[in-house]
């Protein structure tokens, strides 16, 4: 991950990578927009292949080809998108030698609604999730992931069980202590803990 490295205790859940098919679609666009120059320089200079100024044009539309799938390709390849139990990290390389990096917490997610746009995602299975913030404080987009549904599915059941968790803060829950009473206590973010002995020999727990 390039020197990007999680908390031990934080559970990562999957990192999502660009669908495959986006290389193949980037791919197919330059070769076809040579394709139509060639055309369209055919139609104003038949024969344009054959000079001398000709012949260096197409070699500099090849070189200016390479250049742009292999940047598009390495953007593309640095791209990831990290889902944990805790948030959701988008790092994106925008740039040859600049990355960003996007954190949001999943308790902070509104809604999530996948979109579908054009012939090769219904063929690949492929799209966006887009992810709008509470508050209207804006969105994170998921570009070109695989089964966007599958990962929807994870992040909206995720948030259902932090909203659910969060939903208990301030009620309380009864504790069994060693002596058989019962001793209530406050649920904050989780309601679940380690059992420890203090100095004085008091239950106590730490939620």
């Amino acid at each position: 991950m390039f020197n990007f490295s999680l908390p031990q205790d934080e559970e990562l859940i999957a990192v999502i990578k660009c669908h495959w098919s986006s290389y193949l679609i980037v791919t197919l666009k330059v070769f076809f927009i040579e394709i139509a120059l060639g055309l369209l320089l055919a139609l104003i200079y038949p024969f344009w292949w054959e000079e001398k100024w000709g012949r260096i044009s197409v070699l500099v539309l090849v070189l200016l080809a390479f250049v742009y799938l292999l940047v598009s390709f390495w953007k593309r390849f640095l791209t990831s998108y990290i889902i944990t139990k805790q948030r959701l990290i988008d790092i994106t390389q925008e740039k040859i030698f600049r990355r960003e990096m996007t954190e949001i917490k999943i308790e902070d997610i509104e809604k999530t609604v996948v979109k579908k746009t054009g012939f090769f995602d219904k063929i690949f299975q492929k799209g966006r999730i887009v992810l709008q913030l509470k508050n209207e404080e804006g969105l994170l987009v998921f570009y070109e992931v695989k089964s966007p549904e599958k990962i929807q599915e994870i992040i909206e059941e995720m948030r259902k069980k932090i909203t659910d968790i969060l939903g208990k803060k301030g009620q309380t829950c009864n504790v069994i202590l060693k002596d058989s009473k019962a001793e209530k206590i406050p649920l904050k973010y989780t309601y679940y803990g380690d059992k420890k002995e203090n100095k004085d020999h008091k239950n106590t727990y730490k939620l």
